[in-house]
Parts: structure tokens; sequence; C-alpha cells
């Protein structure tokens, strides 16, 4: 668990620079803070998040857990963002050319990743803007300030996911499967499939 770190300007728990690479794996990102990404800053570099939780990070400016920013380039797995706080971008905030990939596995068949909770004036789950290119499988953003937010030079490619309000894309759904107790079982009606956690 990495809690209650302030890294002041960038990154409050973890900031990647200049061509880094790194798996955070497993990993419990809890209050931290920072201007600009809460827990974690990543500029123009490529990690992998894996299976791990924030929860309750604030930035002053921009991404609330994370930002990425200037070509970052990520895929984040099996992660979940829970009440998340920033001016823009309240779970993560993506900026200047950063392609980020939110997928299962490398055949991006499932995803595990959800948002919840997370507020910002802007984009409460995720924002993304000035040529940050995204995309989004079978992902949960339910019951943030707004869920996705992006400006006119951004491509946001969401499907199988389930969008509170809904989001345009193949096979999205308005519809909650977010707090299951137990794991969702698919009908033969249904187009989503979701793994609790």
């Amino acid at each position: 668990t990495m809690r209650f770190n302030d890294g002041t300007e960038r990154g409050g728990a973890i900031y990647f620079f200049s061509g880094a690479e790194g798996t955070i794996d497993n990993v419990e990102f809890n209050t931290n803070t920072s201007a600009r990404g809460g827990a974690i800053n990543v500029f123009k570099s490529i990690p992998s998040i894996e299976s791990s939780t924030f929860i309750g990070n604030s930035s002053t400016n921009s991404g609330g857990a994370i930002l990425f920013s200037d070509s970052a380039n990520t895929t984040i797995e099996g992660s979940r963002f829970i009440g998340n706080i920033s001016n823009s971008g309240g779970a993560i905030y993506s900026q200047f050319t950063s392609d980020i990939i939110y997928t299962g596995n490398s055949e991006g068949t499932v995803l595990n990743c959800s948002f919840s909770g997370n507020n910002a004036v802007i984009g409460g789950g995720i924002r993304a803007q000035s040529n940050s290119d995204f995309a989004i499988t079978n992902t949960i953003l339910w019951g943030n300030s707004t869920e996705i937010s992006t400006d006119l030079n951004t491509d946001a490619i969401v499907s199988f996911s389930c969008v509170e309000g809904g989001f345009a894309g193949a096979n999205n759904l308005d519809i909650n499967r977010f707090f299951f107790n137990q794991p969702y079982v698919a009908s033969e009606q249904d187009t989503v499939v979701f793994l609790s956690f």
C-alpha cells in the first residue's frame, strides 16, 4: 500500500519520467496527493498498471489518481478507481498525444476496470484532451460526477462497457452492473460480461 504521500507538484506516490518503464501490480494507492497526478504522474513513459486500487487520491490541478501526458503509452488492467478528486479528471486525466488502453488481457477480451464515486469539475471518471486517444473495453463507469469527458481533438473508443447515461460505441450499456456481491453470469441476451472484484 502507498498511502498519505504528498508529491507536491507531480505524482503523489510515483512519477514516471522520460522513457521510464515498469509494472505496478496489486498495489493500493490511498489518500495520496499532488498538483498533477494525485497518486501517479506519467510523462513520456510506458508503465503497465495491473490489479491495483486507487482510493481517495487527489490533485489540485488534474488527474486525481493518474495523469498521463506527452506521449505516455499505458495499459491499465483489472484496476479500481474509487472516490478520487481533481479539478479535471477525477480518476484519470490524459493530454498531449497520450494513448491509454484499458484492456483485460492482451486480446482485450476481458476488462475488470471500474470507476465509481470519482469527482471533478470536468470529467469525474476520465478526462482526455489535446490529441489524447484512448480505448476502453469492458469497463464500468458509474456514479462519478461525470463519466467520460473529451474535446474535439480526442478519439474515445468505448465498447462493451457500462457507462451511466450511455456512451456511443459498440455494445455499450446504460445499466449498472457494478454492485454485485457475486460474479455476474451473462445471459444470452447480454453483450457485456464483467467479473466482480
